[in-house]
């Protein structure tokens, strides 16, 4: 049984694509006990502020089965038009 109920991966904004800005981050992701995101950090820049704060949007949105994480580390790498989404570290 998989720890993640919804995860959307982050949306690149218009300016990024057009800027084809890439990077890779590195993400904290704090969650409650009800598998609610409570806070989210970035512990390694993707080097360009809109990444991210896409990155960090994104990961605001995720949802965990309750009890299941409490903290987590991933990273994103943004390629100038998708993103991959790391495993936790």
């Amino acid at each position: 049984m998989h720890a993640v109920r919804y995860a959307p991966a982050p949306r690149l904004p218009d300016a990024a694509i057009r800027q084809r800005l890439t990077g890779t981050g590195v993400y904290a992701i704090d969650v409650d006990a009800g598998g609610q995101i409570g806070d989210v950090r970035v512990v390694r820049s993707a080097g360009h502020k809109i990444l991210d704060d896409a990155a960090v949007e994104a990961l605001r949105k995720w949802i965990f089965r309750p009890r299941t994480v409490y903290k987590l580390t991933l990273s994103i790498t943004f390629t100038g038009d998708s993103t991959t989404v790391g495993r936790p570290q």
